[in-house]
């Protein structure tokens, strides 16, 4: 039975099993699939928001959803990061790619040995939490890759950019906030 405090865990859960029907309509060959896709990623990327906004206004935090809501969010992310690097191959996409996604490895490590109690000596009892680099890196990102998608099937032009011109600056500016949220945690640790 589903119940009021697991709501979060399952919106995480869902942002999971998006992750294969991501994959199959970005190679579908259909005038639709483009569309679809990037609505079930702005699904995953809302109900990203959504879980943790009822984890902390409703007090519904678990241990669970702390290790789940950070993995779910990071493979969604990745798996369209991959598909787009593959489908667009372009060296310093690729690059920007593998700089986003080592970061999102390092931080889900720091993660699980910050958890495990065998913490890298903190200064000031610093725990590793969202900063606000790291919501801003979050917030273009996911913009980012909502026009990269966007503009596989749709030519549209803001300002006289192209969205795709506008998804990939946005890519390479989350890109450097994606370093220097890594290295703001990286400067708070002792080592």
């Amino acid at each position: 039975m589903i119940s009021f405090k697991n709501i979060p865990n399952i919106l995480s859960l869902t942002r999971v099993v998006c992750i294969p029907f991501l994959i199959l309509f970005f190679y579908i060959q259909h005038p639709l699939s483009y569309l679809i896709t990037t609505f079930l990623f702005i699904f995953a990327s809302i109900t990203d928001w959504i879980d943790g906004w009822m984890a902390r206004q409703y007090s519904l935090q678990s241990k669970f959803g702390t290790f789940i809501d950070p993995v779910a969010d990071k493979l969604v992310v990745i798996a369209i990061i991959i598909l787009l690097a593959v489908e667009l191959q372009d060296i310093i996409f690729t690059i920007c790619s593998i700089a986003i996604v080592a970061r999102e490895i390092a931080i889900l490590a720091l993660r699980e040995w910050e958890a495990k109690n065998e913490r890298p000596n903190i200064k000031s009892g610093y725990k590793l939490n969202v900063s606000t680099i790291g919501k801003s890196k979050t917030f273009i990102q996911m913009l980012s890759l909502i026009l990269l998608l966007l503009s596989r099937g749709f030519n549209m032009q803001i300002w006289d950019i192209s969205i795709y011109t506008a998804g990939i600056y946005l890519f390479y500016l989350a890109t450097f906030t994606t370093i220097v949220s890594l290295v703001s945690y990286i400067f708070k640790l002792e080592i």
